[in-house]
């Protein structure tokens, strides 16, 4: 090859082309089966995927099978006719077994409720019967209580806890420093108050009077009446004989005659509009009760007793427990200096007149079927004048 000449490239080979569009051809089948059979994992997984989709068909074919031998076609290949009845019979099994499992479940849950229907009585007369021992203990113990303070104070013995109790009660000098005092003694010492207390005088007792238009109410407060019955105390007093009302306290009306007549306050709920209303009540007067002046179930003195038996009926099944209730009061011995609440209605301001002594009663109250007054539950009430 002589030098300095440069040979040309040569140009790419068509049969290139030709060579690629004749291995497409024979790629594809012009006879047969229209798809490659597949190599390896796949066709593990299109094995897989055949015997799927036989075995759905194979189920689906029974199903329809039990459906049309259920309803009485009648079929001439006898190979569906068996596996139809075949199918028949193991629904039938399934629905028995799932029926008998039912049954059992419910006999079982039967046993459970007439074990538990018999063990009731007698889970109830036990709760009942702790109830009854441990109300009937405490009462026990605020019997025995009230019993030795009152017979140690008839006997005119001194009590260790009666001179400090009174000295305590001498030297309140206002109607919120008695409250307080009261609300944290106990039973007992405010049964050894009560007992060194002196009676009110019937005359100078702040009534309602009609003529000279004095409105005089008391204000009540429960005292403790132990750890336990003052749980009791408060739930018949603003439940039951409050039928639902709070119990507020009492309001004793003057008379000319010699029967002397109370009744007691409960609160009544009222809405914004009623108490924006001038001339509405929010306190109901009911439980009627005579009161005088008697001697005592507690001691040789005499109390003021308010007793509820003349104004309720004989047979009324509730009226049987409200006939035997009872209060006794006596009147706290307050300073001179002690004031009086004197409260007007129109609510714009409140004074204080210091002209009247203020009257602070401390009742007992007990139902005589229930251990009479060796069991009764402390009370106050604090005059209160309404202008």
């Amino acid at each position: 090859m002589a030098q300095g000449f440069k040979t040309k490239s040569k140009a790419p080979a068509k049969k290139s082309k030709v060579t690629q569009k004749q291995k497409q051809k024979s790629k594809q089948l012009s006879k047969g089966r229209k798809a490659f059979s597949a190599k390896g994992r796949k066709a593990a997984l299109a094995k897989q995927d055949a015997e799927t989709s036989k075995a759905i068909n194979r189920k689906n074919e029974v199903t329809v099978a039990a459906r049309a031998v259920g309803s009485g076609n009648t079929f001439f290949l006898n190979d569906i006719k068996e596996a139809g009845k075949k199918e028949i019979g193991k629904k039938n099994a399934q629905l028995r077994k799932k029926e008998s499992k039912s049954i059992k479940m419910s006999e079982r849950l039967t046993q459970q409720l007439n074990k538990l229907s018999k063990m009731m009585p007698s889970l109830l007369a036990a709760a009942a019967g702790a109830v009854v021992v441990v109300l009937s203990g405490a009462s026990t113990l605020n019997m025995f209580d009230t019993f030795s303070l009152a017979q140690n104070h008839n006997n005119n013995k001194l009590l260790s806890s009666s001179p400090d109790v009174t000295t305590r009660a001498a030297s309140w000098k206002s109607i919120d420093e008695a409250m307080h005092e009261l609300q944290t003694m106990s039973r007992r010492d405010l049964v050894a108050l009560y007992l060194d207390c002196e009676q009110p005088d019937i005359d100078g007792l702040t009534a309602t009077s009609e003529q000279t238009e004095e409105n005089w109410v008391y204000d009540g407060y429960l005292l403790s009446n132990g750890p336990i019955l003052t749980i009791i105390t408060n739930f018949i007093t603003n439940k039951l004989f409050g039928r639902g009302l709070k119990w507020m306290g009492k309001t004793y009306f003057s008379s000319n005659s010699s029967v002397f007549i109370g009744k007691n306050r409960f609160g009544l709920e009222q809405n914004a509009e009623q108490k924006s209303i001038k001339g509405i009540s929010d306190v109901l007067l009911d439980r009627t009760f005579d009161y005088y002046i008697g001697k005592s179930a507690l001691c040789s003195g005499s109390s003021l007793i308010n007793r509820y038996s003349p104004h309720y009926s004989r047979w009324s099944p509730m009226s049987l427990i409200w006939r035997g209730m009872v209060d006794e009061l006596r009147v706290i011995p307050l300073s001179v200096d002690a004031e009086c609440n004197v409260v007007s209605t129109d609510q714009t301001h409140t004074q204080r007149e210091s002209k009247k002594r203020a009257v602070l009663l401390l009742g007992m109250g007990y139902f005589t079927w229930s251990g009479g007054a060796w069991n009764s539950a402390p009370f106050c009430l604090v005059a209160k004048q309404e202008k």
